[in-house]
């Protein structure tokens, strides 16, 4: 699944914790020559420590707020009373160039200052992996430097850079054109790492309530939905990696049914938060520790386009689309619904 997927990379990436853990052994070298206070050392190279990693993973976190807020449709027509359907969706969100680098400002950084690559863009966890980042002490008492990863190389393996989000959800339709959404993920354990998520949507036919339009050939309905989703990995003991993510939309939706084709688009509003908290004491050696060195946020927000088509065979549904936005997303699925 992408969750562990997730943890497992930034676990395997966490060359960025060497990085962390780096910044104060080389800093905590100096303390003994100079009689710097090391609490101040530890204080700058925990901010150098989030600027970086930050810049490093966001492109995954957003990528995760913008599945999160797909697949809570395919047609704009709510289920009559106690009609129900079971419908699980895959995303790919692509994500754009623009977000596979990031751009080192120096004057961002306490104790490190960026040495290569000299434009100053280097690569996010889904940037190019022919780049490695290299940084130097500001102080030029310290001549030790740090590599930092590079990127995971996607672009020359696959067609499109994307991070897939898979979402399950039942709709129940209640009364009077409405229908109840909801997607659960109770808290799984695997080895190390710890999901869950919970969901929920309203969809109403609002056509219903428009004179004239009401008699048109067509469903108009729309759209409110919040999911929230947890989870955390275990690097070693006492030290654990913590995802948190909430997602929001509000959509108007429109369809047509033509036999067994549905033809449906859609406009509205989405916004997520996704944070990333490394928990726990990390020993840095020379007796000292970094507690929750690292705090990072990533947030979305704006419009969404979305089109498509739902072929029902029956009771089987298939589905897919296309979401324009800052990260454009496929999304595919299949369902069983019973009106």
């Amino acid at each position: 699944m992408l969750f562990l997927n997730l943890t497992y990379s930034l676990k395997n990436t966490v060359n960025m914790k060497k990085v962390r853990a780096s910044i104060i052994i080389f800093s905590l070298m100096i303390t003994s020559a100079y009689s710097q206070d090391i609490g101040n050392l530890i204080k700058g190279a925990k901010a150098d420590a989030n600027y970086l990693v930050e810049g490093y993973v966001s492109p995954v976190l957003k990528s995760l707020g913008y599945g999160l807020n797909q697949g809570w449709y395919n047609t704009a027509k709510p289920h009559k009373t106690l009609g129900i359907d079971i419908t699980a969706t895959l995303s790919l969100v692509t994500v754009p160039t623009s977000s596979q680098t990031f751009t080192v400002d120096d004057s961002k950084l306490s104790e490190l200052q960026l040495v290569s690559p000299a434009n100053h863009v280097v690569p996010t966890i889904l940037g190019p992996s022919n780049v490695e980042p290299v940084y130097a002490f500001k102080n030029p008492l310290i001549t030790d430097q740090i590599v930092a990863p590079s990127g995971a190389g996607l672009s020359d393996q696959l067609p499109i850079v994307a991070v897939p989000v898979p979402i399950a959800n039942v709709g129940i339709g209640i009364v009077k054109g409405t229908e109840l959404k909801i997607r659960y993920l109770p808290k799984l354990n695997f080895n190390k790492a710890h999901i869950d998520m919970i969901g929920f949507a309203i969809m109403h036919d609002i056509k219903q309530h428009i004179p004239v339009v009401k008699n048109l050939p067509f469903d108009l309905s729309v759209l409110a939905g919040f999911t929230t989703f947890n989870a955390s990995t275990d690097f070693d003991p006492g030290q654990t990696g913590v995802f948190k993510a909430k997602a929001t939309t509000v959509q108007a939706i429109i369809s047509k049914k033509l036999a067994i084709l549905t033809l449906y688009a859609a406009a509205g509003y989405a916004k997520s938060n996704v944070s990333f908290d490394a928990k726990g004491n990390y020993d840095i050696g020379g007796g000292a520790s970094l507690t929750d060195p690292v705090s990072i946020n990533a947030a979305n927000s704006g419009g969404r386009l979305t089109g498509g088509f739902r072929l029902k065979l029956a009771i089987l549904t298939l589905h897919a689309d296309y979401t324009l936005q800052k990260y454009p997303t496929i999304s595919t699925g299949v369902g069983l619904s019973i009106r």
